[in-house]
């Protein structure tokens, strides 16, 4: 049970590092990089 909800844990924290990393380059707004 423990080893599943730090798997969860992880799953989310990528999915939320990922998304920071997205929006910062959206708000970025560099055109070359979106092409």
């Amino acid at each position: 049970m423990l080893e599943l909800l730090s798997t969860e844990i992880s799953i989310i924290a990528l999915s939320v590092i990922y998304f920071g990393i997205v929006l910062d380059e959206y708000l970025n707004c560099d055109d070359a990089d979106l092409i």
